[in-house]
């Protein structure tokens, strides 16, 4: 006899809810030290889940890794990217969006120049340019564009400035910090929008108790240090 659907519905959904805690986990561990120490054993402890448990989920560290970078981008999601999609301000919005993507950049460079080509991160980097168009869209309509700038310029603008290689070559070529290239890139974007800081958290997360994305600070090594999680 096979399963009953609603026994195979919830096998499923504590599935997902096992799997999105790992996720959790990961992203906590790359918050605070970056992916060179992150083992299994580590995610594993953080996220409370026996060893093989991870890897009956995601099969490698690698395809874990992975999955992290290339998370979807749910406009109902509880994440610091998905809260700016929300705020009702496109300014602010572009501004923490830039913010956000310039952090998750930062926690480690080596390991996403080898997670370019994974189909889930082409498929994060296709939502990535969804998300950018219907933002620019929103400035457009606002009269936010620069004189000038049709959206279609304006939005393969931010998406260059907004992606791991443009952060990469900026940071790495040119020597900056992590706060600086960040700035570097909000100049860049500044181009084609007019722009303003954050100035706080997004109002669209305030209402659902979650944690707004921090600011970027440059540690005295040059190495920035992520404050709150992505």
């Amino acid at each position: 006899m096979s399963p009953r659907p609603y026994s195979m519905e919830r096998r499923r959904r504590a599935s997902d809810r096992t799997r999105e805690r790992i996720l959790a986990a990961v992203r906590r561990l790359l918050a605070r030290g970056g992916a060179s120490r992150l083992s299994i054993d580590a995610v594993a402890r953080a996220a409370d889940v026996a060893r093989g448990t991870v890897y009956q989920q995601f099969g490698s560290r690698d395809r874990l890794l992975a999955a992290v970078f290339a998370g979807p981008l749910d406009p109902a999601g509880p994440g610091p990217i998905a809260i700016w999609a929300r705020e009702p301000d496109p300014q602010r919005a572009l501004v923490g969006l830039v913010e956000t993507f310039c952090r998750m950049w930062a926690l480690d460079r080596r390991l996403l120049r080898g997670l370019l080509d994974r189909p889930e991160v082409r498929q994060r980097e296709r939502a990535r340019a969804r998300l950018i168009d219907r933002l620019v869209a929103r400035l457009s309509e606002r009269g936010l564009l620069r004189r000038g700038w049709s959206n279609d310029q304006a939005r393969d603008l931010v998406l260059l400035a907004t992606s791991f290689s443009t952060f990469d070559q900026l940071r790495e070529v040119a020597g900056r910090t992590d706060a600086a290239t960040t700035g570097a890139i909000l100049a860049l974007v500044g181009q084609a929008v007019r722009l303003r800081p954050p100035g706080g958290p997004p109002r669209s997360g305030r209402a659902g108790g979650t944690a707004a994305p921090r600011s970027t600070r440059s540690s005295p090594s040059g190495r920035s240090r992520s404050r709150g999680s992505w």
